[in-house]
């Protein structure tokens, strides 16, 4: 079914395609589509002639004005709005021609038929939205609002994200993602969130369904926008439609289950079933940014840090399962004479070697997980309200997903260059190669929730950082203390 995403694509093409067009000939072969008090004889009649002033959505209703009529149109399962030239064939889904006098064609399909379209006297249009009874967009979400809405039902909170009367224009498709980025179980009782889920949610819902209109919406059948285009966010799902493939956080097989009769996805270790008030910050950077100055000001501040590197290094120690299978892939040659992990070596042999990093990463990527799910496990246990996950490599390794918010430290491309040749005693070409490997720092704060610019006093960082705690307070509504 076409949910926000999709028909607001679809809107947008209509502004740009349709308005200003005016209408010659209507021709209607599913007479049960159109929905109108003078029926479809007296719909053809009254159309002709009109011109298309605007298109409006909520939810996933369009709303067409035109010179004296309103329509609702709901595109239900497979709905699809074309515009193309009157010379084009008429295929056997093609339920509603309205011939246009610029010799193009308005076409409404839909290979389901279940689609509506209701017309109004325009004046009329206002009470006609009212009586939808539709909820608040996405974007108008907020904590309170969802608080508000599903602290008395018992209901699954998946049941309750599905009702156009609670949230307008969130369906299957965009549900699942949402709470597979939140880290909710779908039939978790939507009253029994926790203030942070509450707000987790929200933001999860916002960013899926902001990320599925920059991807021109999701095609997983048969929907296509206006200019007759496929949707993208198809590439970008999570868990719809992945039952059985790896999900992007933990790596365990993503299910499939029916809740509410509707076919479900989700990861059974990431989706959790209880409580959970402790909030995940990522913290990232790009070599010789100031990072680490940021990870240490805030263990200052009490704030636990979960260091990527060290808890690597720990999990690499001999005699450790970890130092057994580096050795089964790469050979004994990467373990020294006491029988320590050598660094250097192994490091000399994956830094130019897409390949062997690739198999180096695969190899150590389910130790990684399964500690980080430890340590994150005791931080829930003992209602933790912040952990920091201080990792170089966040975005490369895509440990993003397991944060609630992402924090990139940044400096001028200068001083990152200066820093990094007298840190590591490097020239200036070997230190602009090992930049390069990395994604450019530019890329990383457009993807990053804050950004601190370390290129000043280490003063100036550090109130940066108070800063930033204070909004991640406010945000997420908690306290360190």
């Amino acid at each position: 079914m076409p949910e926000l995403p999709e028909v607001e694509i679809v809107r947008r093409g209509l502004e740009q395609l349709v308005v200003g067009k005016t209408i010659k000939h209507v021709s209607v072969t599913w007479p049960r589509i159109i929905q109108d008090s003078e029926g479809v004889e007296g719909f053809s009649q009254q159309m002709v002639g009109q011109t298309l002033e605007q298109v409006k959505r909520r939810g996933k209703f369009l709303f067409f004005y035109w010179s004296k009529d309103g329509w609702i149109s709901h595109l239900r399962m497979e709905g699809k709005w074309l515009i193309v030239p009157h010379t084009e064939p008429v295929n056997k889904h093609t339920h509603v021609v309205l011939s246009l006098t610029n010799g193009e064609d308005l076409r409404y399909q839909d290979v389901r038929k279940f689609g509506r379209i209701h017309r109004v006297k325009k004046s009329e249009m206002p009470k006609a939205i009212a009586d939808l009874k539709l909820g608040l967009e996405p974007s108008e979400l907020t904590t309170e609002y969802l608080q508000k809405a599903l602290k008395k039902t018992t209901r699954s909170i998946k049941n309750v994200l599905l009702d156009q009367h609670v949230i307008a224009g969130v369906g299957n498709i965009y549900c699942d993602e949402a709470l597979w980025r939140a880290e909710i179980h779908p039939e978790r009782p939507a009253h029994t969130l926790t203030d942070l889920e509450y707000t987790r949610l929200v933001k999860a819902i916002q960013r899926v369904i902001v990320s599925g209109i920059e991807a021109g919406g999701t095609t997983v059948r048969t929907y296509k926008n206006a200019f007759g285009e496929a949707g993208q966010f198809q590439k970008q799902l999570a868990v719809y439609q992945r039952a059985g493939e790896p999900c992007w956080r933990c790596d365990t097989p993503i299910v499939k289950i029916k809740v509410g009769q509707r076919g479900t996805h989700y990861c059974p270790v990431c989706q959790v079933t209880t409580p959970d008030t402790t909030v995940v910050v990522g913290l990232t950077g790009s070599i010789a940014t100031g990072k680490s100055t940021v990870s240490r000001y805030l263990k200052q501040r009490g704030i636990p840090v979960i260091d990527f590197d060290q808890m690597v290094h720990n999990l690499q120690q001999p005699n450790t399962p970890t130092l057994a299978a580096l050795q089964a892939q790469f050979g004994p040659e990467i373990v020294t004479r006491d029988g320590a992990l050598d660094r250097k070596h192994l490091a000399k042999r994956v830094f130019n070697d897409s390949e062997a990093l690739e198999r180096l990463n695969h190899t150590m990527r389910p130790f990684i997980v399964g500690a980080l799910q430890e340590q994150l496990e005791v931080a829930r246990l003992h209602q933790t309200p912040l952990v920091v996950l201080d990792i170089p490599l966040l975005f490369e390794q895509h440990y993003q997903w397991w944060c609630d918010q992402v924090i990139v430290v940044s400096t001028s491309p200068r001083l990152q260059l200066e820093r990094l040749m007298a840190r590591n005693n490097l020239s200036k070409s070997d230190a602009e190669l090992r930049i390069a490997s990395q994604i450019p720092l530019v890329d990383k704060e457009q993807r990053a929730d804050a950004v601190i610019d370390n290129s000043g006093t280490i003063d100036d960082t550090y109130c940066q950082v108070d800063q930033w705690l204070s909004e991640l307070e406010h945000a997420f509504h908690f306290t360190k203390e």
